[in-house]
């Protein structure tokens, strides 16, 4: 019974913390820390958070479904790295398509960075899977928001509040230990996926202020 249990509670860890997920619970991380921003535009900020989900989360959902439903890749757990390719592609054109609507409006300097590093930290991903294809796309989605909170402390002198701080730490650690248990990765596609996650969300989120 305990083990029943268990499964179910690290399955859907694995999926509320879906790396498709991921984007959306990040800027609305940021904007939780740029509070401020947000008390004064609340309803621009709400249509942007729409506008947000529409892109990064519904689209690419309704895509991949439509993707399975026509045989394109063969499971939604994709395990073989043709399908893991082109879970990423869809996600990559989705997060280039909302930074190139997006990069003429008036947004402050916080987000538009952010729109800027997205596509390029999935581009990341997506040639690190090319040559090492099992890598935890999970840990890798989850530890990039720790590389953009960690950007936003040392780069804009800007902290997170301690409730996000500690949010992205359990749910990286939950997510971790979903991974093993579920089998789907060991500890080295974790671990992998944990370090080079946050190494390239600061490195790209870094190159936006020489740009």
């Amino acid at each position: 019974m305990y083990q029943l249990i268990e499964k179910y509670f690290f399955n859907l860890v694995s999926v509320f913390l879906h790396p498709i997920f991921v984007p959306f619970y990040a800027i609305n991380i940021l904007l939780f820390t740029y509070s401020q921003y947000v008390i004064f535009n609340q309803k621009s900020v709400l249509l942007f958070i729409a506008l947000f989900f529409m892109v990064t989360v519904f689209l690419p959902a309704l895509v991949l479904m439509l993707m399975y439903y026509f045989r394109l890749f063969s499971s939604f757990t994709i395990k073989t790295k043709e399908d893991r390719l082109a879970v990423s592609s869809v996600m990559l054109m989705f997060y280039f398509f909302l930074f190139f609507l997006l990069k003429n409006a008036d947004f402050p300097a916080f987000i538009k960075i952010f729109l800027f590093a997205l596509p390029f930290i999935v581009l990341a991903l997506l040639i690190l899977q090319w040559f090492y294809h099992t890598i935890s796309i999970h840990m890798y989605a989850l530890s990039s928001v720790i590389g953009m909170l960690i950007f936003y402390k040392l780069q804009m002198n800007v902290t997170a509040p301690f409730v996000c701080i500690f949010v992205i730490c359990l749910a990286v650690g939950l997510t971790a230990t979903a991974r093993l248990i579920s089998l789907s990765h060991n500890y080295k596609d974790v671990i992998l996926g944990s370090v080079l996650g946050v190494f390239f969300s600061f490195f790209i989120f870094l190159i936006y202020q020489y740009l």
